[in-house]
């Protein structure tokens, strides 16, 4: 499975502009109409919200930004 390496989002008039690069220098674009990215927008949040152990605790999740 390749890696997500680096994305780009670029308003334009009428829609977005969703670019994807992946770990083997492959990128992707993609047009992506407003309503779609509200829907995007909207499982993103689902997917990190979704922190809550079976008991209710918040498990912790850190970030570090590499380096370099």
């Amino acid at each position: 499975m390749r890696q997500l390496i680096h994305f780009d989002i670029a308003e334009r008039e009428e829609d977005f502009l969703l670019r994807l690069e992946a770990d083997d220098g492959e990128t992707l674009e993609f047009a992506v109409e407003p309503e779609q990215m509200e829907v995007l927008i909207d499982r993103l949040n689902d997917v990190l919200e979704d922190d809550e152990d079976e008991d209710g605790s918040v498990r912790a999740e850190t970030y570090q930004k590499p380096l370099g």
